[in-house]
């Protein structure tokens, strides 16, 4: 796996500068992280969560009690969401590909690991109100997870720099669902949501899936608008009243 131990430049916007290379093999905190012992020991098992499809017995319960940690935590989160739909995926009309020279989209295993998404995840949403911030744990949940594949985590990268994230994931009976579609604060507005959704989209409908599920905040209007302009049709509420 690539690593990220040369550490990422942020710019005057808070973007995350590409790196231009990754050669070494160890993982390591970014500028300004402190690795605690419990991180210590995620980082540590990274190797054995990777290591598909012969998981060591030690490996696969880090992994379920991971997911398991995860799920417990995210229970909160879930209130206040907009369930949306997206049926009959391969009947889509794909829209002709977003054309800006400086914009990018690549696909995770073109430029790095799960870990590099985590770091451009944090630093993209670490102004929105309604993101959690990813830890160590959720990337080893999310790598531990059903059908999970890099090349359907995508990074939009404006110019020399990563701007934006999406991940699309392939479901049982041929659905799918897309998570964390955030753009920076400083470069809203300019079709990068847009252009990352529409990649998603391609990449789930070439793997056979034939209906698409996410979730937003309610006050979100502009990924609300977004979404249903796309296609996707609200399909249920979660109140802050709903249990958890």
């Amino acid at each position: 796996m690539h690593n990220l131990a040369r550490p990422l430049q942020e710019t005057s916007a808070g973007a995350v500068d590409v790196p231009a290379v990754h050669t070494e093999s160890v993982i390591t905190a970014g500028p300004g992280e402190t690795v605690s012992p419990d991180a210590s020991t995620l980082l540590a098992c990274e190797s054995w969560v990777n290591s598909a499809p012969a998981l060591s017995s030690v490996g696969l319960l880090v992994a379920r009690l991971a997911r398991r940690y995860v799920a417990w935590c995210e229970r909160p989160l879930r209130r206040n969401l907009v369930e949306l739909r997206l049926e009959n995926l391969q009947s889509w009309s794909e829209p002709c590909p977003w054309q800006h020279a400086e914009l990018k989209i690549c696909s995770l295993p073109e430029c790095g690991n799960e870990w590099l998404f985590r770091k451009v995840f944090n630093r993209v949403a670490q102004q929105a109100d309604d993101v959690r911030p990813a830890r160590h744990v959720d990337i080893l949940a999310f790598m531990a997870a059903p059908n999970h594949d890099a090349r359907g985590m995508f990074l939009a990268r404006w110019n020399h720099e990563y701007v934006g994230t999406c991940v699309g994931r392939v479901r049982s009976n041929h659905r799918g669902a897309i998570y964390s579609v955030t753009v920076h604060p400083e470069y809203r507005g300019r079709g990068i949501a847009r252009a990352l959704l529409r990649t998603t989209l391609t990449y789930l409908r070439q793997k056979g899936v034939r209906e698409v599920t996410l979730h937003t905040h309610t006050t979100n209007a502009v990924a609300l608008g977004l979404y249903q302009a796309e296609g996707f049709r609200i399909i249920s509420i979660h109140h802050e009243t709903d249990g958890t």
